[in-house]
């Protein structure tokens, strides 16, 4: 060491404190020439970085393949179901989220029912590409015959609360709601059907009233009588104006137009013959309004 700073001094005209920084810096350089080869030797070789990116993305896309494939076959297992009678396990296979499985069944343990297939599509959370998918299996049961059969099956004794036989002409919402089936809006609805016509000349009218079940109508008339015409309003022919006699649910503002317009010009109606000349009404209809009217 002392030759090479003997040798550093005499060549290029050193100082001592020279020298001794020259060949600091000069073992500082060899050490970082010498660093890369260092690091080589001893850090394990790392992989290559790129080529594992491209592998993750590789396993990537092909497990969302899978899945993609997996969900199709799930769907593709499709068949005719009732929302209202399905099990849990049922809309599973149908490919719907368990979580919406869970909430159509609380919804119906609720007392929540499905009357038409629409009524499905409001389940919180069911994406309306799954109604659309499964709409076409909806099956539903026939609602308006599981009622006719219910009323079919009530017992007589049941109606017992109207002890003695009512004409049916003078019978009030109270009385027809001692009914069963029959509410506050269809005792209503028939009220005002019988005041529009006039009141009832035969049992066969109370089928007319709209939203009154046919097997209602039977237990109505087991407890109603309808013996004669009382309580009929009638109707003068040759007297209303077209106007009060379309007010009558046989006779339509046409109707009732041509009438008065064949009485002006041909003279008064003396039956139902005069009325059929005239062609306003067909004779099924002039058969229903003979009894309601006074020639």
């Amino acid at each position: 060491m002392q030759r090479i700073k003997a040798w550093l001094r005499h060549y290029f005209g050193f100082s001592s404190k020279e020298s001794k920084g020259f060949l600091a810096m000069m073992v500082m350089l060899v050490f970082i020439l010498a660093l890369p080869t260092f690091y080589e030797l001893v850090i394990p070789s790392q992989p290559n970085m790129e080529a594992e990116i491209r592998e993750l993305k590789a396993d990537s896309a092909l497990q969302a393949m899978e899945l993609k494939v997996g969900k199709k076959m799930h769907h593709d297992i499709l068949f005719d179901f009732d929302p209202n009678t399905a099990s849990l396990e049922d809309f599973v296979k149908l490919g719907l989220p368990h979580f919406i499985a869970q909430r159509i069944v609380h919804y119906r343990e609720k007392g929540g029912r499905f009357k038409k297939k629409e009524d499905l599509a409001k389940i919180y959370g069911l994406r309306p590409s799954d109604y659309q998918r499964l709409m076409p299996y909806i099956q539903l049961q026939n609602l308006e015959n599981v009622q006719k059969k219910t009323f079919s099956n009530i017992s007589i004794a049941s109606n017992k609360k109207l002890e003695r036989p009512i004409h049916l002409n003078f019978a009030d919402t109270a009385d027809l709601k001692k009914v069963n089936g029959i509410g506050s809006t269809l005792a209503s609805r028939i009220v005002k059907y019988r005041s529009k016509l006039g009141g009832f000349v035969n049992s066969n009218q109370l089928y007319e009233v709209f939203g009154l079940d046919s097997a209602v109508v039977k237990l109505a008339l087991e407890k109603f009588i309808l013996p004669n015409s009382d309580g009929i309003k009638t109707l003068s022919i040759n007297i209303l104006p077209a106007d009060s006699l379309s007010q009558h649910p046989y006779l339509d503002k046409k109707a009732a137009k041509i009438l008065v317009n064949y009485r002006q010009h041909h003279g008064k109606f003396f039956s139902k013959d005069d009325l059929l000349k005239s062609k306003a009404i067909a004779p099924e209809k002039a058969n229903k309004l003979m009894p309601y009217l006074v020639f």
